[in-house]
């Protein structure tokens, strides 16, 4: 029995150092150049463990972003203090998530998880604590807290990416704030069929047969000046 504890012990540390070295990879890489081999050499063991204790990297880079969001700081919080949670967040240069976010992005399969990552851990929950469209307000939120990121650490657009954390909080706590009390007008229908739709998996669309040719109308000939 302490053995078999031993060993579990041991393939839970293992399988902790796959992830830690993992998540460094995908952070400073992209998906696409990311390779289980790389992973395994990181931590000194052979592949086959990696494929036997996550099956495949996308499984791999879901277990990233859970450990990310896991180890993160926590956005799902009360009404009041939401503006502040985020502002937090969006002016933290430290995350690793972020990081994680960035490098992902030009990869069509890292895009789809962390889509379905993004919706399940995070839009949802925080729609329950909202008004509504409860959706839309936490899509909204963020969408902001990403674009102020990427505009402020990524592409380093001033005067923003050069004020300090103290200067722009007022304004970035004022932009989270009209997310949540912002009034709601006709866009709300509009955005709770959207939210409810786009989470319906898609019908795949009908082949069209070779269309008939048309004939083009006689173009009616012109006089000619005198």
């Amino acid at each position: 029995m302490a053995g078999n504890a031993a060993t579990k012990r041991s393939g839970e540390a293992t399988r902790q150092r796959i992830v830690e070295a993992a998540t460094a990879r995908f952070a400073r890489t992209s998906y696409e150049e990311v390779k289980l081999r790389d992973i395994a050499k990181d931590v000194g063991i052979d592949v086959a463990y990696v494929h036997r204790c996550f099956g495949s990297k996308e499984q791999l880079f879901t277990d990233v972003l859970e450990a990310a969001h896991a180890d993160g700081p926590k956005l799902i919080g009360e009404r009041e203090e939401l503006p502040r949670i985020f502002t937090d967040e969006t002016l933290n240069r430290d995350a690793i998530g972020f990081g994680i976010f960035i490098c992902s992005l030009s990869s069509p399969k890292a895009r789809e998880i962390l889509q379905a990552f993004g919706l399940r851990e995070f839009i949802e929950p925080l729609a329950e604590k909202l008004p509504g469209p409860a959706l839309l307000r936490a899509t909204l939120l963020l969408a902001c807290m990403t674009g102020i990121k990427v505009t402020r650490e990524v592409l380093g657009v001033d005067p923003l990416a050069s004020l300090s954390a103290q200067d722009c909080r007022g304004l970035i706590e004022g932009v989270f704030e009209a997310c949540l009390a912002g009034e709601v007008g006709a866009v709300s229908t509009a955005a709770r069929t959207t939210a409810v739709t786009s989470r319906r998996p898609r019908r795949p669309v009908a082949s069209k047969g070779p269309k008939s040719p048309t004939t083009a109308a006689p173009s009616r000939a012109r006089s000619p000046r005198i």
